[in-house]
């Protein structure tokens, strides 16, 4: 995603705000084919022409436009991501300056898990398909881990006078729900429901995986 050039009009005209946005949609997914932009929205409870509508002034924000796009954006070279305080200056929070272009995500946990659902839905075209599913599970799972310390981070920005969560400390997904959800939410975990139970048998067979595939383990799976 790049700037061709410098637009002069606050305003521009439909056909090109339309362009805009497909290409910003396109921008947002893995896929580098081109994609059914219309239907895409319509699947995700979107208004196209709203957006389109929107996206015609190009001072005017297009809100929430950024979930429809997806966490994950395809940059090319030179590309910045850019925070614009009221006062008119501006904040660089992520660029990419690799010649080859890059990928700029706005949500680590959120990137993970579209993976991992793009990795499930596909798997059955794989050449191999156990692989694929325990990528899925794989990349689902670590992305539960990614928004724990997501919403730990922000829990210790809005509570500065508090004792912070220590997102560095190298402990498994359950241990943080155990110590932070308290802290975060007033109340611990349930986890006598059928979606733990889920989850705990997911992580059970990604390690077990894991082990067989240990060169220096013997023996089978357990």
């Amino acid at each position: 995603m790049g700037a061709k050039h410098l637009c002069m009009s606050q305003q521009i005209t439909s056909k090109a705000a339309a362009k805009l946005v497909d290409e910003v949609i396109q921008c947002g997914y893995w896929q580098p084919t081109p994609l059914v932009t219309l239907g895409l929205l319509q699947r995700r409870g979107a208004d196209y022409e709203a957006i389109v509508s929107a996206a015609r002034n190009v001072l005017k924000p297009v809100f929430n436009f950024e979930n429809v796009c997806g966490p994950t954006w395809r940059a090319t070279p030179g590309v910045k991501v850019l925070c614009e305080r009221p006062d008119g200056t501006a904040e660089v929070l992520a660029g990419v300056d690799d010649p080859g272009g890059g990928v700029i995500t706005t949500s680590v946990y959120q990137a993970k898990f579209r993976a991992g659902c793009e990795l499930l839905v596909n798997a059955a075209r794989s050449p191999d398909v156990f692989k694929a599913l325990m990528s899925a599970t794989t990349k689902g799972l670590t992305s539960i881990d990614s928004f724990l310390v997501e919403i730990a981070t922000e829990w210790n920005r809005r509570h500065p006078g508090n004792r912070p969560l220590d997102i560095r400390e190298r402990i498994n997904a359950e241990d943080r729900i155990d110590r932070w959800l308290p802290a975060i939410a007033g109340a611990r975990f349930d986890k006598s429901t059928r979606n733990w139970n889920d989850y705990k048998k997911a992580g059970q067979g990604q390690k077990r995986v894991e082990s067989a595939r240990d060169p220096n383990r013997q023996g089978k799976i357990p």
